[in-house]
């Protein structure tokens, strides 16, 4: 008697504690499938960026389809806080995410598609006599670059299997600079050096397409090492792979405020791989090589 009391005990423990976990994934489930969801994740991504960098966020909307692996931003806005201006520094209209769950224990994701549709970025001069980029991301005191909780910002990696930008726009000191480009992969990693106050690190595009006011140039491999701080970006080992140009690129943009730059070139082109403007018509071989400094 007293081994069946015990049996229909645990089995009533057994039913109870598998109707906890069924209420509590149908719940889990609802909310994630809400408007509340959104607004939560929306307000996570405000308070992450707002608490790390020079800025302040607006964001109209977040849509997530965690079933789908889709995730739809809207109206993302970011402002210089130390120096705002009415036209936000960063617009993007639309940002589309497709990703992947890699691992399920310990939540993990892969980026397939970013897709950025009508990005300006506008570059200008604050009165500190910094680039308003430099004041929003480059953070000069040790002590402000170290969150609150701890957390800095160690190697960061990112990795994604397809990155697209469709009508973008760069305002240069109100000079506009149209830019589309696709890629078939991208992957990067970025630390934050405090001691330096820079960004340091590295970044691979696999079939990369770029078009620059209408010019397009040949789809190929580039990577490279980098460091960015306080109006200067320089790059070291940069490579060009493509069937049009190969070769390789050193240095970088001393004066972001000013456009001076200098960099060492060992370029090879060839003539008749270029599809735009296409040169075959007028040669039948051409190939150009190139080596020394451009200022």
């Amino acid at each position: 008697m007293k081994i069946g009391r015990k049996f229909r005990a645990l089995k009533i423990i057994v039913l109870i504690g598998l109707a906890v976990i069924l209420a509590a994934g149908a719940g889990l489930y609802l909310f994630v499938q809400s408007d509340a969801f959104d607004r939560w994740a929306r307000d996570q991504i405000v308070s992450f960026l707002e608490g790390r960098f020079n800025v302040q966020v607006d964001l109209d909307r977040i849509d997530i389809a965690i079933f789908r692996n889709q995730v739809d931003i809207w109206g993302l806005r970011i402002h210089n806080r130390l120096h705002r201006r009415e036209e936000p520094a960063i617009s993007v209209p639309h940002l589309a995410l497709n990703f992947s769950i890699t691992s399920y224990f310990s939540p993990q994701a892969s980026l397939d598609y970013v897709g950025i549709e009508n990005l300006e970025l506008r570059i200008l001069e604050d009165p500190n006599d910094r680039l308003n980029l430099s004041n929003m991301f480059v953070i000069d005191d040790p002590e402000k670059a170290e969150p609150e909780d701890g957390s800095g910002m160690n190697v960061f990696r990112l990795a994604i299997a397809q990155i697209e930008l469709t009508s973008g726009q760069i305002i240069y000191h109100d000079q506009p600079i149209f830019v589309t480009s696709e890629s078939g992969s991208f992957q990067a990693a970025l630390r934050f050096e405090r001691a330096d106050a820079e960004y340091r690190g590295n970044f691979e595009f696999e079939e990369f397409s770029l078009e620059i006011n209408g010019f397009r140039l040949p789809r190929a491999g580039v990577g490279a090492n980098f460091r960015y701080g306080q109006d200067y970006l320089y790059f070291s080992d940069l490579q060009v792979s493509s069937d049009a140009i190969r070769g390789t690129v050193n240095g970088g943009l001393e004066d972001l405020k000013s456009g001076v730059f200098e960099f060492e070139t060992d370029l090879e082109v060839d003539l008749t791989a270029l599809s735009e403007p296409d040169l075959s018509r007028f040669v039948s071989r051409g190939i150009v090589q190139t080596e020394g400094v451009m200022r």
